[in-house]
């Protein structure tokens, strides 16, 4: 049984005590350890050490806006610095500034790399799709204080 069906079974509770194994996607700083201390030389060294039966790919980089412009520009041009920094709705007050936002434009959503890459793995159970955390979103939209008001 190769990992995809192996990680399939599991989540459709037939796996019969076969266990499946994914690392997760490790902070860069931890996985520059893993790297050095295992000898491998990136990140796919370190799933195929340890046998991992999965690989996360993103799919936010299918946003691909003609002027580079990312999908969602929570603090108007600005770097996040932390979470409770305020976004670009922090002094919204009229839902003409919500609306005057540039909204991402599915136009350019294009996965054609994405699925080339998903491709390449193989036997492994890929996890992907675009990361649409609501609760982090309106966060960094409101900032974190506005969040919990």
């Amino acid at each position: 049984m190769n990992s995809r069906e192996k990680i399939r079974k599991i989540f459709e509770r037939k796996s019969e005590g076969v266990t499946g194994f994914w690392t997760g996607s490790p902070h860069k700083d931890a996985a520059e350890i893993y790297m050095k201390k295992l000898n491998v030389p990136d990140r796919e060294g370190i799933f195929k050490y340890l046998n991992d039966d999965c690989r996360h790919l993103s799919a936010d980089r299918g946003y691909i806006h003609p002027q580079g412009k990312p999908m969602f520009d929570f603090y108007g041009g600005k770097e996040k610095v932390s979470h409770s920094q305020p976004g670009c709705f922090a002094e919204c007050v009229d839902i003409s500034e919500v609306e005057k936002y540039p909204w991402p434009n599915l136009d350019y959503l294009d996965f054609t790399e994405v699925l080339r890459d998903i491709r390449q793995h193989g036997d492994k159970f890929v996890l992907s799709g675009l990361w649409s955390p609501f609760f982090h979103r309106v966060a960094d939209f409101f900032g974190m204080e506005n969040y919990f008001v």
